[in-house]
């Protein structure tokens, strides 16, 4: 045996055995530099790594810096607030409640709009947060970890201003009461194994406009593994899948669009409820130390969802349906699956439209039928079922069901079976 391919054989026995055996954070970061992708930023916290993404590995315009930032803040009397809290920890509660019986109110660094509550109140100090690629900002609470979701006019240092994201009366409102609602499934029901909710546990407003911000809970995040924006797959995603030598469309259609599709239809069964605007900045794949996709997709951004009436209405969730009614909140007639919306902008990290769609919106579509289908019990034989050969007509077939006895029964006795009834 020659020398050069002694030495062929050597590294690829390196290559393979870190694959097989990756311990440590150490482990891995070798076996990237290894694939050629020594720049590849791999951080031991995983919530570091969450932020890190969502500031670097996404489009150009979206890019965010990576340093921490001031966010001032000011004490305002309880009084003048609409403050609720749900599973607020004593380290939150700490931060957020001063010992004379004021609130800390936070204000998003790129602010400019005068509809924000005391935009004008002099600053009393400052917190150092994150940006995330949104309005909202991560925040390290003495070891755990939430994001704030901010009002404010200008989400992004550079970029255009946006109005309407600086208003969140309607957000603050319905983030705390999906979340209320979400709990209360889950109480009963048990946590599902194959996706997480992140839900919000505290909303602050003020009483003269309703305007405020809303505190996400990242807790469920500080479980060991990572967890990456799916806006990164174009971007992250493609390292990822040469260093497990996987290839690239099987990998994050197996890892993110199937088990995407799975979860929208969990969200609709369980909760009666879809996301309008499920882009890919609402999602995050779960990543195991290795960085392989575990199967486990998270959802974000509860203030995003509405009801469908003809499923909330016999699901359980008919007390919940009729205070968003009472309160002129959208409810939807229409399933909409939303697929382009969830590869919002991936064309824009080098991936092909037609090949997205071609490759993984049948997948997309598919996990979604075959997840209604099992927890409905539903025969695959049934008539509805065997005239669905695309998104669109799943989306017409699915509620042309749901109106008949039959359909409504299915969901009844879900709801039954699972004691949400």
């Amino acid at each position: 045996m020659n020398s050069m391919l002694r030495v062929v054989i050597i590294l690829l026995g390196i290559i393979f055995s870190a694959q097989a055996e990756i311990k440590c954070i150490d482990d891995l970061r070798k076996l990237f530099r290894l694939k050629g992708e020594e720049e590849f930023q791999i951080s031991e916290n995983p919530l570091e790594q969450l932020r890190l993404w969502e500031q670097t590995s996404n489009t150009k315009r979206w890019a965010k810096p990576t340093e921490a930032i001031e966010v001032e803040f000011v004490s305002i009397a309880s009084e003048e607030l609409r403050v609720t809290e749900l599973d607020v920890s004593g380290k939150l509660s700490q931060f957020l409640h001063s010992s004379n019986g004021k609130v800390r109110w936070l204000r998003h660094p790129g602010n400019t709009a005068s509809s924000v509550p005391y935009k004008d109140t002099p600053a009393e100090g400052t917190v150092q947060f994150h940006y995330s690629a949104s309005r909202s900002m991560f925040a390290d609470i003495d070891g755990e970890f939430y994001s704030f979701k901010l009002p404010t006019n200008r989400p992004h240092p550079v970029g255009d201003v946006q109005s309407g994201k600086a208003d969140l009366k309607n957000d603050s409102i319905l983030s705390i009461r999906r979340s209320q609602y979400i709990n209360q499934v889950e109480e009963i029901m048990g946590q599902p194994t194959n996706y997480k909710i992140l839900t919000e546990v505290a909303s602050i407003a003020a009483n003269t406009n309703g305007n405020g911000f809303s505190i996400r809970d990242l807790r469920p995040l500080q479980d060991g593994n990572y967890y990456m924006p799916a806006f990164s797959i174009p971007y992250a995603g493609k390292k990822i899948a040469n260093v497990l030598e996987e290839d690239f469309w099987e990998l994050w259609g197996k890892g993110y669009i199937e088990a995407l599709g799975a979860a929208k239809a969990q969200l609709l069964i369980r909760y009666g409820l879809q996301m309008k605007t499920p882009n890919a900045q609402n999602w995050l794949v779960q990543l195991g130390p290795d960085l392989r996709p575990t199967g486990v997709i998270v959802m974000r951004d509860l203030a995003d969802s509405n009801f469908i009436g003809q499923v909330a209405e016999h699901n359980g969730a008919a007390k919940f349906l009729q205070m968003d009614k009472d309160d002129n909140f959208s409810v939807a007639s229409a399933l909409n699956l939303n697929f382009s919306n969830s590869v919002w902008q991936m064309s824009e990290g080098g991936l092909k439209q037609s090949d997205i769609d071609q490759k993984w919106g049948h997948i997309h579509w598919q996990a979604y039928l075959r997840t209604v289908m099992e927890l409905l019990d539903i025969d695959a034989e049934a008539e509805w079922v065997t005239k669905i050969n695309s998104e669109a007509s799943l989306q017409t077939k699915f509620m042309e069901w749901i109106k008949t006895d039959e359909g409504k029964a299915k969901l009844s006795a879900f709801a039954s079976k699972n004691g949400l009834l």
